[in-house]
């Protein structure tokens, strides 16, 4: 799996998760990448559009990411029902994707 954050201002690194995602690793790299790296790529403050898009997956809407949210005081963005229009991941994964294999190129690892 690969998460990334992106405002208006940039792009945070890129982060390859090896493990299988549960809500501790996913609190793992909230801290270690949205922290520290939220204030570069925004202008002033922001919101958190956490993906809920997986039929509110247990990782995104546990106990324990909802406290580590609160205890960071990370402001979210609700998420409506079924709005695609909202996720603007979904669109740069389309252009990233037609980029990568425009020229029909094949790859076999992430190297």
């Amino acid at each position: 799996m690969v998460w990334r954050g992106f405002g208006t201002e940039g792009t945070n690194p890129i982060v390859f998760v090896q493990c299988r995602m549960n809500s501790e690793s996913y609190v793992d790299i909230l801290a270690d990448n949205l922290l520290p790296e939220a204030p570069l790529i925004t202008s002033g403050g922001y919101l958190f559009q956490q993906y809920n898009g997986q039929d509110n997956a247990s990782v995104y809407v546990s106990q324990t990411s909802k406290s580590w949210f609160d205890a960071n005081f990370v402001k979210l963005l609700d998420w409506p029902a079924r709005s695609p229009d909202l996720n603007p991941m979904e669109n740069l994964w389309g252009i990233l994707a037609h980029e990568v294999y425009k020229n029909g190129i094949q790859y076999q690892n992430n190297q």
